[in-house]
């Protein structure tokens, strides 16, 4: 028999040994694990008093081997848009047991893909800036509850640090918007492009116009 992981559908495992009484036999052994499959999804903010948050998969920072199947779970984290978030992903290891992969979705505030991803390859950029106010993640695993240990991956581990805002980005980014009031103070038709990632700001045209420039896309200058 091959060794195997085996996912109990209850909180209680039972075993029985029975013996035919011939001499010879090698025996067995085996491990048995209680891994944490609580998600604790909702809404974390970070803030000045707490700058560092690490979210990882169910039982992971408890050592567990691997996680659970059938995980649907959603981190929403929040903070000041005074501030970026740097995101560090120390470790993305995650299973490929079925036609359909486990995967990690972290999202910004716009509901744009930011990465999406199974695994973490040599080559792949592990940090990445924030500036939108808000980040999601979404982890969503295999309902397969049995698979050889070779399949048994550990998860994955992210560090958030808040960081404020770079002065100078800031100076900039006010610069930019006095331009585009100057710019638009004649026009009835407004479509913007801002090259800096920045938090939402409003502006009036000279018609009334109300433009709200966080559903723009942005980009990193």
């Amino acid at each position: 028999m091959q060794p195997m992981f085996q996912f109990a559908n209850s909180s209680v495992v039972t075993l029985n040994f029975t013996s035919d009484g011939l001499v010879g036999g090698a025996g067995f052994n085996g491990t048995i694990y209680d891994i944490d499959c609580c998600c604790n999804s909702g809404l974390l903010k970070i803030t000045e008093e707490n700058p560092y948050l690490e979210l990882a998969s169910p039982g992971f920072l408890a050592g567990a081997p691997t996680y659970c199947p059938n995980l649907n779970c959603t981190w929403i984290i929040t903070f000041s848009t005074d501030y970026e978030v740097l995101s560090n992903i120390s470790m993305l290891n995650l299973r490929s047991i079925d036609t359909q992969p486990d995967l990690l979705t972290m999202m910004d505030n716009f509901g744009r893909t930011l990465m999406q991803k199974n695994t973490m390859l040599y080559g792949d950029v592990h940090e990445s800036i924030t500036t939108s106010g808000q980040l999601s993640f979404h982890f969503i695993t295999s309902p397969v509850t049995a698979f050889p240990p070779t399949l048994a991956a550990p998860g994955f581990l992210i560090g958030l640090t808040l960081v404020r805002m770079e002065e100078e980005r800031i100076r900039c980014v006010e610069f930019e918007i006095d331009m585009i009031r100057r710019v638009c103070r004649n026009r009835t038709v407004i479509f913007i492009h801002v090259k800096h990632l920045v938090p939402d700001f409003h502006f009036r045209s000279s018609t009334d116009q109300l433009a709200n420039l966080s559903q723009l896309t942005y980009s990193h200058f």
